[in-house]
């Protein structure tokens, strides 16, 4: 009897212990099942969902009158307006300029009166480099803009005369009507091309690109807003036309001359020959604005 117990028991004891290991080794396997159920889908979302940065020029000051149009919709600009889509553009009308900054501390740009800058490209390279492109169909534009930090970063001016491209600098560009572009360094340098040809644009330095042509050699920065008047005076009126104005000078190639508010080409020498209304005041307001956006206003009394 004592016998059958001692096996009964032992059994008994067997049976407990073997159901005690067996609910271990169940804890266990559901603890790591577990365990891959939450990993997993962290996993994948590190594999499968890439961390997206959004580019944009966040409009920081206004003056004046300054419209901002995507695709076929045009509104006054706003402080904080993001330019972010491809074709984004930014218009300033007469008197009146904006400041842009670049994402994440890149650098600003500042844009003067009767400009349009529109966005072509902007984008994040595999290292994680910024690449901004954009295009500047007339007037005049200055970045400051920091050393990058990434071998893949770009960004670039594109005017309808050539490319201008930096690496970290400060500078500006000067487009005229007839899309003839000047390209001024301050600090750093810009690499300037057209035609297959490129200058390097130094501190220091300014060049010229014409539509058609290679940039022209770099010569020593002027930043030089100077109007020479040679002639001024009345146009003898036909029998029935309206008296007209001749105005003939010269500024810096480089520079854009404003004329009763528009403006104007020069030749490749910076003279200039062009007859306007006569204004009832006998007056003419004339600006002259370099590509560092350095600006001085001239009121031209008819005698």
């Amino acid at each position: 009897m004592s016998s059958n117990k001692s096996q009964s028991g032992f059994a008994s004891t067997a049976f407990r212990t073997g159901v005690i290991s067996l609910s271990l080794a169940a804890l266990a396997t559901v603890a790591a099942l577990t365990a891959i159920a939450l990993a997993t889908p962290l996993a994948i979302a590190q594999q499968v969902l890439p961390v997206r940065v959004d580019r944009c020029l966040e409009l920081q000051q206004i003056t004046g009158t300054v419209t901002y149009r995507r695709g076929q919709t045009s509104a006054a600009a706003q402080i904080h307006t993001c330019l972010e889509e491809v074709g984004d553009t930014l218009i300033t009308g007469q008197n009146s300029s904006a400041k842009l900054g670049i994402d994440t501390g890149i650098g600003t740009i500042s844009v003067s009166e009767n400009t349009t800058l529109q966005v072509q490209k902007l984008d994040t390279a595999s290292d994680g480099g910024k690449i901004t492109l954009l295009k500047v169909t007339g007037g005049q534009v200055q970045l400051r803009v920091r050393a990058f930090t990434h071998r893949e970063s770009i960004l670039e001016i594109q005017t309808p005369a050539g490319v201008s491209g930096v690496r970290g600098t400060e500078f500006g560009v000067s487009v005229q009507p007839s899309g003839a572009t000047g390209v001024a360094t301050l600090e750093g340098s810009v690499a300037a091309s057209a035609q297959g040809q490129t200058v390097d644009v130094d501190a220091g330095l300014q060049s010229r690109i014409i539509p058609g042509e290679p940039p022209l050699p770099p010569s020593p920065l002027k930043d030089d807003p100077s109007l020479d008047i040679r002639y001024l005076a009345i146009v003898r009126p036909s029998a029935v036309g309206q008296r007209t104005v001749r105005i003939v000078g010269q500024i810096d190639p480089v520079n854009l001359l404003v004329i009763a508010d528009q403006t104007q080409n020069v030749e490749r020498s910076g003279e200039f020959d062009l007859q306007i209304p006569l204004p009832t005041n006998r007056q003419i307001s004339a600006v002259v604005i370099t590509p560092l956006g350095t600006r001085q206003a001239y009121e031209l009394v008819v005698p």
